[in-house]
């Protein structure tokens, strides 16, 4: 079984996955509601699933592709 904690990735790792900004980074939180979480060890560290990344990933391809939504 996969570990919560394996189903996530840090902020930090999420910018570079993304490559984009922190600033702009939680634009795309905020935009697309994307619920963050505490890290378990430290809770000063914010973290984010990857389907969600993975979903915001696929919808910057389409959209440079040109297709729909």
């Amino acid at each position: 079984m996969i570990s919560r904690l394996a189903q996530t990735m840090t902020l930090t790792e999420a910018e570079k996955h993304l490559g984009v900004s922190r600033v702009t980074l939680w634009r795309i939180i905020k935009e697309y509601r994307i619920p963050t979480f505490c890290d378990v060890l430290d809770k000063r560290v914010k973290r984010v699933r990857y389907a969600d990344i993975s979903i915001i990933l696929g919808e910057a391809e389409r959209a440079r592709r040109g297709e729909a939504a």
